[in-house]
């Protein structure tokens, strides 16, 4: 699991549930499906970090994303002023 810290360039809606995308870490994206367990307080933790600008940690839950251009589900997020 790595963990990734950075504004957020980008929050993608769809059906499946949301992808983010972080400024500077590449063309890929952090996926939040609609099935996870906290989505609803993530998500809202995601648009709070693009409405006031804050800094988003990001858990994920592979090891796979040292590759900035692939998608990778996260396990956890943290906001920070």
């Amino acid at each position: 699991m790595l963990h990734f810290k950075a504004k957020v360039e980008r929050l993608y809606v769809h059906s499946n549930g949301v992808s983010i995308r972080l400024k500077g870490k590449g063309d890929g994206y952090f996926d939040l499906p609609n099935g996870h367990q906290n989505y609803h307080a993530l998500y809202s933790l995601a648009l709070l970090a693009v409405a006031k600008n804050f800094t988003l940690w990001i858990r994920t839950t592979e090891e796979r994303a040292e590759q900035s251009d692939v998608n990778v589900d996260l396990s956890y997020m943290v906001i920070e002023r």
